[in-house]
C-alpha cells in the first residue's frame, strides 16, 4: 500500500499571524523573553488566522493527505484553544517544542521530521510551509518540498 503524502505547516506567521507578540533584538533575532511574556491567553486570542494557509491546509485534508502542524513554540492550553477555534478538523498531529528544549529551530524540526518519517514509515512526498529560511534550507537538504512563507512575515 502506498503511503499518503504529508503536508507540514508551521504555526507562527504561517497559520497564525502572531506578529503583535514578536519583538526583535538589534541583531535581528527574536527576543524570546518578550515572546514568552506575551504567550498569555489575552495575547494568543489576538493572533489572526492566515486564511491563505488555512485554505491550503483544508485543501490538503480534503485531498486525503496527512497534515501536521510543526512548531518551535512551547504550546499552552491557550494555543490548543486557538487551534480548536480556527483550524479545520482532520489534522493528523501537532508537534511542538518541549519546555526545556533550547536547540535551534531547524535542528528541532529536523528531529521532528525524522520522528514523523519513522512513525508513519515515510521517506518521500513531504511538503512543508514555514517562514524561517534556516528551517527551509535544512528541510530542502532532507529532501522535503518546501515553501518559504513571506507574506505576513516580520516587519
Amino acid at each position: 500500500m502506498a503511503s499518503k503524502d504529508l503536508v507540514i505547516f508551521d504555526c507562527d506567521m504561517v497559520l497564525s499571524n502572531s506578529a503583535h507578540r514578536q519583538k526583535y533584538k538589534e541583531d535581528g533575532k527574536l527576543d524570546l523573553d518578550h515572546w514568552r511574556a506575551n504567550c498569555t491567553e489575552e495575547q494568543i486570542k489576538k493572533d489572526v488566522p492566515q486564511q491563505k494557509y488555512l485554505a491550503k491546509m483544508l485543501h490538503a485534508i480534503n485531498d486525503d493527505k496527512l497534515v501536521v502542524i510543526m512548531t518551535a513554540r512551547v504550546l499552552s492550553n491557550w494555543d490548543y484553544q486557538w487551534f480548536k477555534e480556527h483550524l479545520p478538523k482532520g489534522i493528523t498531529g501537532i508537534l511542538s517544542r518541549e519546555g526545556n528544549d533550547t536547540q535551534a529551530d531547524h535542528t528541532l524540526k529536523l528531529g521532528m521530521l525524522e520522528e514523523i518519517k519513522c512513525y508513519l514509515n515515510m521517506s518521500n512526498n513531504i511538503t512543508m510551509y514555514d517562514d524561517n529560511p534556516s528551517i527551509i534550507n535544512a528541510m530542502q537538504k532532507a529532501g522535503v518540498n518546501t515553501h518559504l512563507v513571506t507574506d505576513g512575515n516580520k516587519t
